[in-house]
């Protein structure tokens, strides 16, 4: 999106996130590029046709910089699907979806797909099954996912149709079944792709709409980066590669309104030599560019699929699992070395973290950039962070799972008091490099409530300030540079991005409120602006 007049932005707040130049008292925007700060009246007045912003006081930042959130699935549950986020038990979760299909007038042998739910906060304190989607309907094909996307519950009618009856792929492990065999409709991890296979993916002008709206909704939140994993929700390679093709059209008609760094999801080998033809191929700009390869080492905590290296607390044996062979994941790390991609490792459990310790730290040299990056690193001991220190590893964190885990932690690990488990602070104290992320729509999009989770520790919807683990709360400047000049560094792309400074990219974001009153909570604050390449953008209100 190209800019059309200069842009001078004064009268305000106007905190740079540059150690070497705090706060400036205005900026000069052209051509999508900073060109000067703290400019006189005389450099002002030189300045041929000029667009002047007047804050009125008001705080400017960099734009707000997302390390990791799958954006296509963020727009396909908003937009698309059904949200079952509000259920606070398996009734009102079978109330949502028999009261939407009503409503749509979704006819039989139709999809009707749930997200979003989790039975920590159910009544019930336990999953969904295919008996009670049953009850819903048994002539449509249900398919609800967790808020995590690594459980999904089918009702009989889809696990027919997925060929997932009493004998079929009796060794998977990922379909949880009853004592005497049948299952039971919950899917884990691996067992997803039995499912996801059948989906039907969006049509072309369904998926740019998606991610239009998606777009606009992201800026209006003051993000002007995003990495985005979104090749993981339909498992088809064609659909994959319109997917980016979509996002390299809009960059090339300016109806980007963010900036994209794509996280390409490969799920083994093959994956992997089959996208790198079409990688290869993509005109890289500051717009829209590969971030690098993603892989998944683990599951989640929540559905118990993370690997631990000591079982679940209340079992015997469950440790979660493991998704890759050390070799497997090794030589996928050694081509994307080869290739000059960088290696993103979804790691949540100590056990995956491990792995990622022992294979990632001998293929990468100290001088590879981006370097290695891993995300999430919750249930993680210090002898680990230390680890991750020396081989320069950097760590992607989503503040807000410190805030929405914290009751169910105890139920899953003992050693959770011991060791820095959502360790912001002592991934810093480690002089790790740690950037921050929402993971959306697992969590909220919305960096101001990640930044309020990372300095208060407590849940957003709490009036108390009582913090989980309060050792690990980050200072107000170390929460913002989580989403501004540290995510710009993760990805190498610090020289341009992140500060506020001569040079440096346009990318702004106006708060409504001055986050640097002690009295004031970040969630409470909204963005009021968001200027992204020297553009004010405009958001269309689809959300």
């Amino acid at each position: 999106m190209e800019q059309k007049k200069p842009l001078l932005i004064q009268n305000g707040k106007i905190f740079t996130m540059n150690p070497e130049q705090p706060r400036i008292d205005n900026l000069l925007a052209i051509q999508g590029t900073i060109c000067g700060v703290n400019l006189s009246d005389s450099e002002i007045n030189a300045v041929e046709d000029l667009e002047v912003l007047n804050l009125e006081g008001k705080i400017c930042l960099p734009g707000f910089h997302d390390t990791h959130m799958h954006l296509l699935g963020l727009g396909v549950n908003r937009y698309r699907w059904i949200d079952l986020n509000g259920a606070n038990s398996i009734d009102e979760l079978i109330d949502i979806i028999r009261n939407t299909i009503i409503r749509r007038k979704i006819p039989k042998n139709s999809w009707v797909i749930g997200y979003g739910w989790d039975q920590e906060n159910y009544l019930e304190k336990r999953m969904p099954t295919k008996y009670d989607l049953d009850l819903i309907s048994k002539d449509h094909y249900i398919y609800v996912k967790r808020i995590c996307s690594h459980i999904g519950v089918c009702n009989s009618k889809l696990l027919n149709m997925c060929n997932i009856a009493d004998s079929a792929y009796y060794n998977n492990a990922d379909i949880i079944r009853h004592p005497d065999g049948k299952p039971t409709g919950i899917l884990a991890d691996q067992a997803l792709g039995l499912v996801n296979a059948y989906i039907p993916v969006p049509r072309q002008p369904d998926l740019e709409s998606i991610i239009l709206k998606t777009c606009d909704y992201l800026s209006s939140l003051g993000l002007t980066t995003v990495e985005t994993d979104d090749l993981s929700l339909w498992p088809d390679f064609d659909f994959n590669k319109r997917v980016l093709d979509t996002y390299i059209n809009m960059r090339s008609y300016g109806t980007l309104k963010i900036r994209i760094l794509e996280q390409v999801r490969v799920k083994t080998l093959e994956d992997l030599h089959r996208i790198l033809p079409v990688i290869k191929r993509i005109k890289q700009d500051e717009w829209f560019s590969i971030s690098g390869i993603k892989l998944m080492l683990d599951g989640s905590l929540g559905g118990m699929t993370a690997a631990l290296r000591q079982p679940y607390l209340y079992t015997k044996t469950l440790r979660g699992t493991l998704l890759y062979k050390d070799s497997e994941l090794l030589e996928i790390a050694q081509i994307c070395r080869e290739n000059d991609l960088g290696i993103i490792c979804h790691a949540i459990g100590d056990r995956a973290i491990d792995q990622f310790i022992r294979v990632i730290s001998g293929v990468y040299d100290a001088e590879d950039q981006p370097r290695p990056r891993l995300v999430h690193c919750q249930l993680c001991h210090q002898t680990q962070l230390a680890k991750l220190a020396d081989m320069t590893a950097t760590v992607l964190i989503q503040p807000l799972f410190a805030t929405s885990d914290r009751d169910m932690v105890p139920s899953r690990i003992d050693w959770w008091e011991q060791e820095p488990v959502y360790g912001w602070k002592s991934m810093l104290n480690h002089g790790l490099l740690i950037a921050g992320g929402s993971d959306a729509p697992v969590e909220d999009a919305s960096p101001l409530l990640g930044m309020d989770a990372a300095v208060t520790r407590c849940s957003q919807h709490s009036m108390s300030l009582e913090a989980w683990k309060p050792e690990e709360c980050l200072d107000l400047t170390e929460a913002v540079s989580l989403y501004t000049r540290w995510a710009a560094k993760s990805v190498n792309r610090n020289e341009h991005f992140g500060m506020l400074r001569q040079g440096n990219a346009a990318d702004m974001v106006i708060l409504g409120s001055d986050i640097s009153s002690p009295e004031q909570r970040l969630r409470d604050v909204q963005a009021e602006m968001t200027i992204c390449g020297g553009t004010i953008m405009t958001q269309d209100l689809y959300f």
